[in-house]
């Protein structure tokens, strides 16, 4: 084998590791939160097997999302009249967004997924360079309103955008998955970037969020799955803005290549934008 086969085959080796570490970590995590919570005797608890075979996607899921990063999530195409911005998460990239994204160009939306950098400094650092995006989508496009999908801590850069701008922002639709709005306890040897502080409960940045309201117009959508790992307490993921919706069967990065949680995504695209004199949180 040639040197740079071996250094390919370590590197294959170190990533394959690495995601399944941390998928581990993150079970046990959740596991343990799971113990500590009073539990109703109707509750079924994820058996062995299940939890193994949530590790297992999510760790293929990781790596398929490693393997692409470089195509990102696809070129650009379909009716500009209907444009729609995808947001990855922390530590990940527009490739991970990719099935996603296929998914709604097929069905004639023109997608969009910045790279955001894979190690963000803050939620505020992140949200500016988002709101960069959005005003040339919005200046290139002729979209009568943008609808915005963000995954993970993504969502809580899109969030603060949207609520930054107000209606002058253009968002008619903002669609979370997976996102920690009332912050999270996972991960909590993970002391860099928004996890550092920023997505803690409590955080100065969560407190600021829910210190401003979406505009009147603009439609907020917050799905998120019971069996995602990195959402704890679970309970903590509930947006007062948004019609919070729980999909099972779904982890973190399942939530971006489950069938169900697309249908929910064009069903609430499709539905038509909140009245303006309607209220958020009611």
């Amino acid at each position: 084998m040639t040197p740079a086969l071996r250094a390919l085959a370590a590197l294959v080796v170190a990533s394959a590791g690495g995601a399944l570490a941390a998928q581990l970590i993150a079970q046990v995590a959740a596991w343990r939160d799971e113990r500590a919570r009073p539990t109703c005797s109707a509750d079924d608890p994820p058996s062995l097997a299940a939890r193994a075979r949530a590790v297992l996607r999510e760790t293929l899921l990781s790596l398929a999302a490693l393997a692409a990063w470089p195509l990102g999530a696809g070129a650009p195409s379909g009716d500009t009249r209907r444009a729609v911005v995808l947001v990855h998460g922390y530590a990940s990239s527009p490739a991970s967004l990719r099935i996603l994204a296929g998914r709604m160009r097929r069905d004639g939306w023109t997608v969009s997924a910045p790279r955001l950098g894979a190690w963000w400094h803050d939620l505020a650092s992140v949200a500016d360079r988002l709101a960069e995006h959005l005003e040339r989508v919005r200046q290139e496009t002729m979209a009568d309103g943008l609808a915005v999908v963000a995954h993970g801590v993504g969502g809580l850069a899109a969030r603060a955008v949207v609520q930054r701008e107000g209606a002058r922002g253009g968002v008619r639709w903002l669609i979370t998955l997976g996102t920690p709005h009332g912050g999270t306890l996972a991960l909590p040897w993970l002391r860099l970037g928004p996890f550092r502080d920023d997505v803690r409960p409590g955080s100065g940045a969560l407190r600021s969020l829910d210190a401003t309201r979406l505009p009147a117009r603009t439609d907020a959508v917050a799905i998120t799955s019971p069996d995602d790992a990195l959402l704890l307490p679970p309970d903590a993921s509930r947006w007062r803005d948004a019609c919070n919706v729980s999909v099972e069967g779904s982890g973190h990065l399942g939530l971006l290549v489950s069938a169900r949680v697309y249908e929910l995504i064009v069903e609430n695209l499709a539905a038509d934008p909140v009245p303006a004199a309607r209220g958020h949180g009611e």
